[in-house]
């Protein structure tokens, strides 16, 4: 039945986040010239969500988390996943809107997230290969408000 139902398309996976007890930090690029840092982002050496993630990391006074399970994105991004902490439950966020952890930097706690070998158009995920991921640094939960109040 399921093989029946997939051979129909060129189908792709995605991810739950909350459901499945994740959060997963989605590190975007620019995606042209113009396209430069807003705001409190215009700082010496920040040209994309990386470098506004370590910005962040270093803020909150903790090392970055680059050891979790990491997914390349088709359009050149990085997706960080991390293990919900129990006992608390966090939300989403886009950019630095609101809450958010700062520009092309969005969370996904309560959305969902291509799964790894998804394909497009112009390109696919690439896989992790690393671990399961660990939980969400308390830094980022903490300090950067992504908690449901």
């Amino acid at each position: 039945m399921i093989e029946r139902c997939w051979s129909a398309g060129p189908f792709n996976i995605g991810i739950a986040t909350g459901p499945s007890g994740l959060v997963v930090i989605d590190l975007d690029t620019r995606k042209t010239p113009d396209d430069v840092p807003k705001d409190g982002w215009n700082r010496r050496g920040i040209v994309d969500g990386h470098d506004v993630f370590a910005a962040v990391c270093q803020e909150a006074g903790q090392p970055v988390p680059w050891e979790t399970r990491t997914v390349r994105t088709a359009r050149g991004g990085t997706h960080l996943y991390f293990r919900t902490p129990s006992g608390v439950e966090l939300r989403s966020t886009e950019g630095d809107k609101g809450n958010g952890l700062g520009w092309k930097v969005d969370t996904r706690a309560w959305g969902h997230v291509v799964g790894p070998g998804s394909v497009t158009r112009t390109a696919a995920t690439q896989s992790p290969t690393t671990p399961a991921p660990p939980d969400c640094p308390a830094g980022l939960v903490l300090q950067r408000h992504l908690l449901v109040r």
